[in-house]
């Protein structure tokens, strides 16, 4: 890491904290300059506005996330409800040793900051879909009602975890999670999906 690198990461590092203990409408470039030791002239002159540094700091910590995301080892890798679980359990352990990050990528998904608003939809959006289809791209449609076709079923499921992470993640990041409630999220996302098979003979 050249000198350069090293001073971005130094304000990256600095801005993280001011962020998360401030918000992003009252944290201060003065307060992230300071605990950066550097001065307010070298943040902008990587960072032109408050928002693009706010956004460097959201796709860092976001990156960061995904990453050892890939390294999830699923307890039943044949089950995709059981893979879902296990990712909602493990972003809850991550939320839990990584508090900073958290607040930060909590804000921008649910404030983000213009005009990098959209630029953070479309980057959530790709990475949704991406999990989705490593999870859910090969369901099978065999047994699913007549009238239902694939994108309503994926529609449905998503709007199930969607629900799930806002229970158990987005809202309550210190939630203990217990086998009881891993068993409570399969039964869930179950429940969904069995109602759109069709009837047993």
């Amino acid at each position: 890491m050249d000198k350069k690198q090293q001073t971005q990461e130094k304000i990256l590092d600095a801005a993280l904290k001011v962020f998360a203990a401030d918000g992003f409408d009252i944290a201060s470039t003065n307060a992230i300059y300071k605990k950066a030791g550097t001065s307010k002239g070298v943040i902008f002159k990587y960072f032109p506005t408050k928002a693009a540094l706010f956004y460097a700091v959201f796709d860092r910590e976001l990156t960061k996330m995904v990453t050892e995301s890939m390294m999830i080892t699923y307890s039943e890798a044949d089950n995709p409800f059981a893979k879902i679980t296990d990712l909602i359990i493990w972003k809850i352990e991550y939320a839990q040793k990584h508090p900073e990050a958290t607040k930060v990528l909590a804000e921008g998904i649910a404030k983000p900051p213009q005009p990098h608003d959209l630029l953070i939809l479309s980057k959530l959006t790709q990475l949704t879909n991406l999990s989705f289809e490593r999870f859910f791209g090969d369901i099978s449609m065999t047994n699913i009602r007549e009238g239902l076709s694939k994108d309503d079923v994926t529609k449905t499921i998503k709007i199930g975890i969607a629900g799930l992470q806002s229970v158990y993640v987005s809202g309550h990041p210190e939630f203990p999670f217990s086998k009881t409630a891993r068993e409570e999220c399969m039964r869930y996302l179950e429940i969904i999906y069995r109602g759109m098979e069709k009837p047993h003979e």
